[in-house]
């Protein structure tokens, strides 16, 4: 066998062992999806970057798998006897869609939630905060005004 040769039999992998490196690759997507839904309702936001750096991995060995099944010379197999691997491969990813769609339902809750927090903590600073005008009567609310003439 030349050196050529051998080089395209390396990067001529089977199809099946790309088949199995892909769920393999979407099982870990799907727990990685978990962990981050466990983190989010903890509010462990302080871990959330290291599990996003991990999806963002996850997802570009994902696609280049899948371009390379779909490139390879036997990818017609997909739709024959490796039928059922491929059907398990969809479910897998429509799994890992439905974990990320709540998600990201979660994320928006809890930011709506922060908002209204943030909102409801600065109306009450603003209510009870006391301001005096220049002949001494008290004020509440608004931003405190110094009035520096004298």
């Amino acid at each position: 066998m030349t050196q050529q040769q051998n080089g395209a039999a390396k990067a001529q992998q089977k199809l099946e062992d790309l088949v199995a490196r892909q769920q393999e690759l979407l099982r870990l997507m799907l727990k990685l999806l978990r962990d981050e839904l466990e983190l989010l309702k903890n509010r462990k936001a302080e871990s959330l970057p290291g599990i996003s750096r991990q999806k963002v991995d996850v997802l570009r060995q994902i696609r280049l798998t899948d371009q390379t099944m779909g490139a390879h010379p036997e990818v017609a197999r997909l739709k024959g006897d490796l039928l059922e691997e491929r059907k398990k491969i969809s479910a897998l990813l429509e799994e890992c869609q439905n974990q990320n769609a709540v998600n990201g339902r979660l994320i928006e809750m809890q930011l709506a939630s922060n908002r209204r927090l943030s909102s409801m903590l600065s109306k009450l600073r603003d209510s009870s905060s006391v301001t005096y005008d220049k002949s001494g009567l008290s004020r509440s609310g608004g931003a405190t005004r110094f009035d520096i003439s004298c």
